[in-house]
């Protein structure tokens, strides 16, 4: 019994473990976009709405935060269940003494190694809370170890251009970032830079001005067209 409550433990605490981390990584995306923005922030006296959404994110946090105490409490309580199999131990063990079907010191031996076996399974089954934790806070880093990239620097792919004009030219980009595909950060973009002509990128934040520095030096590649 103890050994399932163990396991349906680590499943459902797994669950609400990775929806409270991703809340946790939405209100933390806010905190960094306004303090990396602080000046943007305050001149367009957003600080008001900043902190609402702040609040708006974390919300989901204290909801499977109480789901979370909730099943700790549970796994905790199951310990009480090896005190209640020692209690019919006793009772059902005088009974097979009375009649002569058992020893008392066999019952007894027996029911000390229960409860003591059942209070370190269930002592073990505590600690369960800690591995979870960290596998939930590892899983994003262990995700960037293995994500295979599509720009492979060894490889001498590409074209190469005779006579260098210094031109630079987008032409019908799209680009999303592979951490955020949800977001497309830049759609069906043209633009195109004379040689010695200077160009200035305006915008607010987010809307892709160091996306395309970062396209241009290819950090990453779009999704279609071409950049030239």
């Amino acid at each position: 019994m103890l050994v399932v409550a163990g396991f349906v433990y680590a499943k459902l605490l797994g669950d609400v473990g990775n929806k409270i981390q991703a809340a946790y990584e939405v209100a933390g995306g806010i905190v960094e976009q306004a303090v990396s923005s602080i000046k943007t922030l305050y001149s367009y006296v957003g600080e008001e709405r900043t902190v609402k959404a702040y609040k708006i994110s974390l919300e989901p946090t204290l909801k499977h935060g109480i789901k979370q105490g909730l099943m700790k409490g549970m796994a905790i309580g199951t310990i009480g269940v090896t005190f209640a199999v020692w209690a019919l131990q006793g009772w059902y063990g005088s009974t097979l003494v009375m009649h002569k079907k058992a020893k008392g010191g066999d019952l007894f031996t027996a029911g000390v190694c229960i409860v003591y076996g059942g209070l370190g399974l269930g002592g073990a089954l505590i600690n369960i809370k800690y591995f979870i934790e960290v596998n939930i806070a590892a899983s994003r880093i262990f995700e960037m170890i293995h994500r295979v990239v599509d720009i492979d620097s060894a490889k001498e792919l590409g074209k190469t251009i005779s006579e260098v004009k210094g031109e630079v030219e987008f032409r019908n980009i799209d680009f999303e970032y592979p951490s955020r595909t949800e977001s497309l950060v830049l759609s069906k973009f043209n633009l195109k830079v004379m040689a010695c002509q200077t160009v200035g990128l305006v915008g607010i934040s987010g809307s892709g001005k160091s996306t395309l520095i970062n396209l241009l030096e290819k950090f990453y590649e779009p999704l279609g067209a071409i950049s030239c």
